[in-house]
């Protein structure tokens, strides 16, 4: 499971100087402006692979979630606490898998086999980088839900 820390490629002990030097690296990198870029200085063609563009995209924004939870101590610290959660979750049997584009934005919770609910909020899908994984509400079965397509 990767964490905003790795996919900046930072340690967790990291200082905010320090993530914020991974962050405006990782943007240098990867942001689709600079892929266009460097397609068309490597192209003898305008051609653009929309995929790497989408996928590009995805990731700046995965990044800047990064930068805005990890610049702050607050935050930071409820994310170190999540991401704990997470690592001790992923030892746990899995009972059902969806990509998050297959969610409904407007429903806060997917349902279960039991006829419960696994509740999902934003903040948890706004931490993603991978996947993350839910327990139902009602029962010991867990949901993990994956980004599609990063």
């Amino acid at each position: 499971m990767r964490s905003l820390y790795s996919l900046l490629n930072c340690e967790e002990s990291a200082s905010t100087s320090e993530i914020k030097s991974a962050y405006f690296g990782f943007i240098r990198r990867h942001h689709p402006d600079k892929q266009r870029q460097q397609e068309s200085e490597t192209s003898s063609t305008d051609d653009v692979i929309v995929g790497d563009q989408e996928e590009g995209n995805d990731l700046v924004k995965i990044a800047k979630v990064a930068w805005e939870t990890l610049r702050d101590r607050e935050s930071r610290s409820v994310y170190d606490n999540w991401l704990r959660e997470q690592r001790l979750r992923q030892t746990v049997l899995v009972s059902d898998e969806v990509a998050a584009d297959n969610l409904d934005e407007d429903e806060p919770f997917h349902a279960c086999r039991c006829g419960g609910d696994y509740p999902i909020s934003k903040e948890d899908l706004s931490r993603m980088v991978d996947d993350i994984i839910i327990p139902c509400a009602s029962c010991s079965l867990f949901l993990r839900i994956t980004r599609s397509n990063t």
